[in-house]
């Protein structure tokens, strides 16, 4: 019976109801769906799994705070030799071309 009873549980979902959605808010998931080929709930459920697989503005700026300061480092300088070998790869892709 316990066996049967822990089976059952792992096909136990929860439910979540959203009231107050403004129309253009609802139109625009509806359309999202549908462009996508789905069901309001499938659409609304990769919404909340990818806000979720972020970190909240409040956790990032917390963990940005608390990370070691790396000093010495000339941040324009690496800007402009990153740029710079952007810069030197797309010109050797449109040679080739």
């Amino acid at each position: 019976m316990r066996r049967h009873a822990a089976t059952m549980l792992e096909f136990v979902v929860a439910h979540l109801q959203i009231k107050n959605v403004p129309p253009e808010l609802h139109e625009a998931l509806r359309q999202r769906a549908a462009d996508e080929g789905l069901t309001m709930s499938q659409c609304l459920i990769r919404v909340l799994e990818h806000e979720v697989s972020v970190p909240s503005q409040r956790v990032w700026l917390d963990r940005q705070r608390r990370a070691p300061v790396i000093s010495g480092v000339d941040t324009a300088r690496a800007a402009r030799e990153t740029r710079e070998g952007r810069e030197r790869e797309l010109g050797r892709s449109l040679d080739r071309r």
